[in-house]
């Protein structure tokens, strides 16, 4: 779905002819704006190949950062109330996937 198609049917009730093109210039602003739609991690190959500083949150809710890499497995930290701080080499054999990329230091 394109923001173009969340906008429109949210100001179609205001009625008028020039909502379809004030929706589409809405949506290219937002873009151009800087926002992107969060990319989600579906596979283990795709969790590996992130770049070190990368933050994920996991199927389970729990923010992980990458860190590097260690006898060539990413490392992953995580802090959380219950278990303080936390670190995982295989975030994969936990079912934490699909995982939605928050940060990318590729992006900023």
């Amino acid at each position: 779905m394109e923001l173009h198609d969340i906008i429109y049917p949210a100001v179609k009730p205001w009625g008028g002819t020039g909502l379809v093109g004030a929706s589409s210039l809405a949506a290219r602003q937002i873009l151009a704006a800087g926002y992107s739609r969060p990319r989600a991690i579906t596979a283990a190959e795709e969790l590996d190949a992130l770049p070190g500083g990368t933050v994920i949150r996991d199927s389970k809710g729990v923010t992980w950062q990458r860190y590097m890499k260690v006898l060539d497995k990413p490392v992953w930290f995580a802090a959380t109330r219950d278990t303080g701080f936390y670190f995982d080499s295989n975030l994969t054999d936990d079912n934490r996937l699909p995982a939605t990329v928050i940060y990318s230091p590729e992006e900023s």
